[in-house]
C-alpha cells in the first residue's frame, strides 16, 4: 500500500463537563437506590453518551445495547446453571 494515499482522521469529542456530570451523577444514585440493578442502564447511558458524541469524518458513533440485554448478560455470566431457563427468557422477551 503506498503511504502517501493513505489519510487519517482525528477523532473529535463534542461533549462538556456539565452535561456528563449531570449523566454521572443520576446513574450513580439510581444505582445506589436499586441496589445496583440500575447499573446496567447507567453503562448504556454512559457509553450512548460517550459513542454519539465521538466523531470522526464529521460521523459519530452509535452504541445500541439495552440495559435489559447487559441486565440478562450480567445475570447469566453470574449464575452459570442458569442456562437451563434460557427459554423462558426468550419467551418473557417475545412478549414484551
Amino acid at each position: 500500500m503506498d503511504m502517501s494515499s493513505s489519510r487519517t482522521r482525528d477523532f473529535e469529542f463534542h461533549g462538556n463537563a456539565r452535561e456528563w456530570f449531570g449523566i454521572w451523577i443520576v446513574n450513580l444514585l439510581l444505582s445506589i437506590v436499586t441496589l445496583g440493578i440500575y447499573s446496567a442502564w447507567a453503562k448504556v447511558r454512559a457509553r450512548k453518551y460517550f459513542y454519539q458524541n465521538t466523531y470522526v469524518a464529521d460521523r459519530n458513533f452509535d452504541y445500541h445495547a439495552t440495559g435489559l440485554q447487559i441486565l440478562i448478560g450480567r445475570w447469566f455470566s453470574t449464575h452459570p446453571s442458569s442456562g437451563s431457563r434460557i427459554e423462558a427468557i426468550e419467551e418473557f422477551l417475545e412478549k414484551r
